[in-house]
């Protein structure tokens, strides 16, 4: 089985020289991988351009590493295996996967999880991206934002503070929203973000939330900015002490905007999106486990 490592630079430079020096040996070594190193954002599309001859990829980043390697890969026939380095690592965490799991000497096996398929328009221009986690418009958008440029330092933290910052001056918009096969509703909202996972970052969201079941959890309302407050402030890794709004199991949704919005995707943002369709694919991806 021939593997192919995509290192983010910049959260391998955060990490100490042995450890540094420990994820080198452990993929060249251990796996004996070709190593390619991400210097930028997008990057990892044009090291895959020519990736079909490797039958797993290995992210050794975060979230945006992965959702790079997902958009760029056959997923067909190739696999994705993680290396948890990055700032929020969703995917790793629900997975419950660490470096030192990774390492254990294990039999590989692969797991398929479902992806969010997300066609949308953006700059007056159609796009289409797989998520596997986190998507979200306005106040995640905008908080995401702010971690990837000033907060990275601080892992699933930093998430948690931008959003704090920017809530209250989270502003209402009005969208037109269709889920599933109900009709289509015009509504004012302040908070939407669709979920795969249980957690965001390393905070539980979703509980009920599941990688493979075929559908993906849902927020599309209006909330209170100082109730929203108070969630964000019980929060907590594993548990969730007070909800100010309800979600629901979807397996798709299109929303149109009044106005252009910033969209979120596993850490990555689009800018100036006027719609976008939500769709789910079940088992799309398949995850090389130990």
């Amino acid at each position: 089985m021939k593997h192919l490592a995509v290192i983010n630079r910049k959260c391998f430079n955060r990490k100490s020289k042995r450890q540094r020096s420990d994820l080198i040996k452990y993929l060249t070594g251990t796996l004996k991988a070709d190593i390619k190193f991400s210097e930028h954002p997008d990057h990892a599309y044009q090291i895959l351009k020519d990736g079909n001859e490797y039958d797993v990829i290995v992210s050794v980043g975060g979230d945006g590493t992965i959702h790079e390697i997902v958009n760029s890969i056959d997923l067909e026939k190739q696999s994705v295996m993680i290396m948890p380095i990055g700032g929020g690592n969703t995917l790793a965490h629900e997975l419950n996967i660490t470096n030192e799991s990774i390492k254990k000497p294990d039999t590989f096996k692969n797991i398929k999880i479902d992806l969010m398929k997300c066609t949308f328009t953006s700059n007056n221009e159609e796009k289409t991206k797989y998520a596997f986690s986190t998507t979200g418009v306005g106040l995640f958008a905008k908080a995401c934002a702010m971690t990837n440029e000033k907060l990275k330092f601080l892992g699933p933290l930093g998430y948690f503070i931008a959003g704090i910052i920017y809530l209250f001056s989270n502003k209402p918009f009005h969208a037109a929203i269709c889920i599933d096969d109900y009709p289509t509703e015009k509504k004012i909202l302040n908070h939407v973000f669709i979920n795969n996972t249980k957690n965001v970052a390393s905070f539980l969201y979703f509980p009920d939330a599941e990688l493979d079941d075929g559908v993906f959890d849902g927020v599309v309302t209006y909330a209170n900015n100082f109730k929203m407050f108070i969630f964000m402030l019980g929060t907590s890794p594993g548990k969730i002490f007070y909800r100010p709004f309800s979600y629901k199991k979807m397996k798709k949704i299109d929303l149109i905007f009044d106005e252009p919005k910033a969209l979120m995707l596993d850490g990555e943002i689009y800018p100036n999106v006027s719609k976008i369709n939500y769709s789910i694919c079940k088992q799309k991806l398949k995850i090389q486990l130990k």
